[in-house]
C-alpha cells in the first residue's frame, strides 16, 4: 500500500481551497494530486475535521502467542521433518489452536526454524 501524502502538502492545499484559491480541479493540477484527492481531503476536514492521514493499520494481531511459539519451536526441534499439517495437528493437540499450512510456515520462516536436513529424495 502507497504511502499517504506529506502533512505539509496536504496542509497547503487545504489553506489553498479555505482561502478560495481555486477550485478542486484547479487545485489538483497547482499541487500536482488527483482531484479525487483533493474532495477527499476537503470531506474528512469538513465531516471528522481531520486535517492529517489516518494512522495506517498493521494488520490483525498473530494468532500465535508467545507460549504458542516456544511450543512451535520445541516441536521443530524434537521432529524436524514433520509436514506443516502434522506440525498443525501438533500445536492444536498442546495450545488448542489450529492454524492454516500457510500461517504455519510463514510463522517458521519467520522464527527460522529449519523443518528438513536434506531434500527430499534418496540418500547419496
Amino acid at each position: 500500500m502507497p504511502l499517504p501524502y506529506s502533512a505539509d502538502l496536504r496542509e497547503r492545499v487545504l489553506m489553498a481551497w479555505e482561502q478560495g484559491e481555486g477550485t478542486a480541479a484547479e487545485l489538483a493540477k497547482r499541487f500536482r494530486v488527483c482531484k479525487a484527492t483533493v474532495n477527499n481531503w476537503r470531506r474528512a476536514l469538513r465531516e471528522e475535521g481531520r486535517r492529517h492521514a489516518r494512522a495506517r493499520g498493521h494488520g490483525p494481531a498473530p494468532r500465535l502467542d508467545a507460549g504458542a511459539r516456544e511450543v512451535l519451536r520445541e516441536l521443530v526441534t524434537t521432529n524436524n521433518d514433520a509436514t506443516l499439517a502434522e506440525y498443525g495437528d501438533q500445536l492444536h493437540e498442546r495450545t488448542g489452536i489450529r492454524i492454516s499450512p500457510a500461517v504455519l510456515c510463514l510463522t517458521l520462516q519467520r522464527l527460522k526454524l529449519p523443518r528438513k536436513k536434506r531434500p527430499f529424495g534418496q540418500r547419496n
